[in-house]
């Protein structure tokens, strides 16, 4: 009894172990072919490299080897998109595992991203679009988060932070012209006006002409 209870824990413990990777990809079956879709390494975080995971195997799992270059994989965040060519994927300078392939891509904002694959598949037509979400694959989080005892600001806080301190010198900038346009026509009325004024004291003070005797 006590070898078949430890047999079980152990069993449990093993399913424990390996269904944390499977529950971070979205596995989808398209026709002949299941496709499994997330990051290569997880949690992802903002602003550190990764890599788009791609899986293909044929409905009794044989890996799909043989994908070439026919498949891409647009990449969208918000309403920004950025398109990859998909590669097989490699374990430094190894092969990475047969059928898994993907590009590479540093993620620079948190938030929800999605995948569409499109191309070939041997002689499947893919067009298929897997989002980041609770259910599926995750969704890139803030690097600030895992940081201990200071957190310093994101890629997209000091972004944010560069451009509003350039929205403001540059109107800064603006109200700067304006003041200088606005002295110099000033100046340009002055100068003028000086100019008609000293005329004016000139005709004023010329002399008369000599009365003849």
């Amino acid at each position: 009894m006590r070898r078949r209870a430890s047999i079980a824990l152990a069993v449990i413990c093993l399913i424990g172990a390996t269904a944390g990777p499977a529950a971070a990809h979205e596995r989808r079956p398209i026709g002949k072919l299941v496709l499994e879709v997330g990051w290569a390494s997880e949690p992802v975080f903002a602003g550190l490299p990764n890599h788009i995971f791609l899986s293909i195997t044929d409905v009794r799992g044989r890996p799909v080897t043989d994908l070439g270059d026919t498949l891409q994989v647009e990449v969208s965040f918000g309403d920004q998109h950025k398109t990859l060519q998909v590669q097989p994927l490699t374990n430094g300078d190894e092969p990475g595992a047969p059928g898994t392939y993907g590009a590479e891509l540093t993620p620079t904002r948190a938030g929800v991203y999605s995948f569409r694959f499109f191309g070939r598949v041997k002689t499947a037509t893919v067009n298929q679009t897997f989002t980041s979400s609770g259910t599926t694959f995750d969704s890139v989080r803030e690097l600030a988060e895992t940081e201990f005892p200071a957190q310093d600001p994101s890629n997209a806080q000091l972004a944010e932070r560069i451009d509003r301190d350039a929205r403001r010198a540059g109107a800064r900038i603006d109200d700067l012209e304006s003041t200088i346009k606005s002295l110099t026509y000033a100046l340009i009325g002055l100068g003028a006006l000086l100019i008609l004024l000293a005329l004016l004291a000139g005709f004023r003070r010329k002399p008369k002409p000599a009365t003849p005797m």
